[in-house]
């Protein structure tokens, strides 16, 4: 059983957990998410089932969309509902327009220091499993983007957004910092997933109440329609022996070839359009174009 399949993961649900449900219920034994939710959150987790595994790589760069509740006053160590409070402080009194001019000093390209309790690596050791001995090693700040934030409710010392971002962007840093931005401090006390790329969680299967095999099969995308947003180059059936063997097909062997631009992959496909795997740019005017990095056999 080979494709995707959109999930509505539960609250409480870890992200292998959704995935070790679906496994056993579709009865296929490679499978595995392309980002992963916190225990606490929930909506939008993809999964790759079968040989579709193979492209979890191509995925984790995509656009993301999450709500997002920010309470303010209090600071967690894990910077979410789930943590034990290091930190109180007043609420300033809340307006729409004063929380807008604050959110929108975080739109666009931001510096980023992701939160102790995450499974980022330092020296080999996710950051979590030291920040559980007590041992409160702080990850240096990266680049995130920002593509979209906006207010949707405030009530009382909370407050609700929509954020768009770039993969890898840590939401319950963004609401510590925007608590603090706004004079006070706060953390994340909600957080739905509601888009990834171009899917949203509206057409996904919810696992709870948890479906049958039928309902979760009858959702799952097939090959030939994954990483829509990769253009495609079309192989004849020489071509298309060649990637399935792991060898670059000659230059004559592509019916229809994009632009060869360096580190922009493609989606190698046989006449009719199948998946074949995916390629990597050998260069302009090179005699083999497109050097196979993904084969699904």
């Amino acid at each position: 059983m080979d494709g995707l399949i959109l999930t509505d993961k539960p609250g409480g649900w870890t992200s292998h957990d959704a995935v070790s449900f679906l496994r056993r219920l579709l009865k296929e034994k490679r499978a595995g998410h392309t980002g992963t939710l916190d225990p606490s959150a929930t909506g939008l987790l993809l999964v790759l089932l079968g040989r579709a595994t193979r492209l979890a790589q191509f995925y984790g760069g995509d656009k993301k969309e999450y709500i997002a509740v920010v309470k303010l006053g209090c600071e967690t160590d894990t910077l979410d509902a789930e943590g034990r409070t290091v930190r109180e402080m007043p609420v300033p009194a809340l307006d729409g327009g004063a929380v807008e001019v604050v959110l929108s000093r975080f739109s666009g390209e931001i510096q980023q220091v992701p939160p102790s309790y995450s499974a980022i690596k330092i020296d080999g050791r996710p950051l979590y499993r030291q920040a559980r001995k007590g041992l409160h090693v702080q990850a240096p700040p990266r680049r995130v983007v920002i593509y979209a934030i906006e207010l949707l409710s405030i009530s009382g010392a909370e407050f609700t957004i929509r954020v768009v971002c770039s993969g890898g962007t840590y939401i319950r840093s963004l609401a510590r910092d925007i608590s603090e931005a706004l004079g006070t401090c706060g953390h994340l006390s909600g957080l739905r997933r509601t888009a990834t790329g171009t899917y949203r969680v509206e057409d996904a299967v919810s696992l709870e109440p948890k479906p049958s095999a039928e309902e979760a099969g009858g959702k799952i995308i097939p090959m030939d329609m994954l990483l829509p947003g990769i253009p495609a180059a079309r192989l004849t059936s020489l071509g298309a022996e060649d990637v399935r063997h792991g060898r670059p097909p000659a230059r004559a062997d592509f019916i229809s070839i994009p632009e060869c631009i360096n580190d922009i992959p493609v989606r190698l496909t046989d006449e009719s359009g199948s998946l074949l795997g995916i390629g990597m740019s050998a260069g302009e005017g090179a005699a083999k174009p497109y050097l196979p990095k993904v084969v699904l056999g």
